[in-house]
């Protein structure tokens, strides 16, 4: 993943809603396309997609739309920009199927209901009622904090 670095410090991503256009900018070599699991996809590579997660801390993700992901699926860049009041301080991503891994294997998240069991349960309700969203939170700084051998770190504010 490439960020044009010198472009974050003026993206101003405060209030509600993902800012995907706002974010744009900072995606070098790739376009907005707005599908299900991914926000952007990289002008040369169709196989390289980010999924964009813009917030302070506390994140929501739709279980649902995770159960039975393709190889393919499982390599999105989950990529969580974090800011402080609409000021970006951090940066990283990993593999979306790494993150439901790693997530999935955690007492500490799978008591919050990141579970394959809970993601399978929430896919069939989704099939079932398709606008309905079960949704799991996820404290993205504590998770960064935890994981950060682990997760791939883009951009740190200086």
């Amino acid at each position: 993943m490439r960020l044009d670095e010198k472009r974050i410090p003026t993206l101003n991503v405060a209030g509600n809603g993902g800012k995907e256009k706002t974010l744009a900018p900072m995606f070098s070599g790739y376009t907005y396309v707005n599908e299900p699991l991914y926000d952007f996809q990289n002008i040369e590579d169709s196989t390289d997609m980010i999924e964009a997660k813009k917030q302070a801390d506390c994140q929501w993700f739709d279980l649902g739309k995770y159960h039975n992901l393709p190889a393919h699926q499982r390599q999105i860049k989950m990529t969580f920009i974090l800011h402080k009041e609409g000021v970006i301080d951090c940066v990283f991503y990993i593999p979306l199927g790494d993150m439901l891994d790693l997530l999935c294997s955690d007492p500490d998240y799978r008591k919050h209901g990141w579970t394959q069991e809970n993601i399978e349960v929430c896919a069939a309700l989704k099939r079932s009622y398709p606008s309905m969203q079960v949704k799991v939170k996820l404290g993205v700084r504590g998770f960064y904090k935890k994981y950060q051998n682990t997760l791939k770190t883009a951009y740190i504010a200086s």
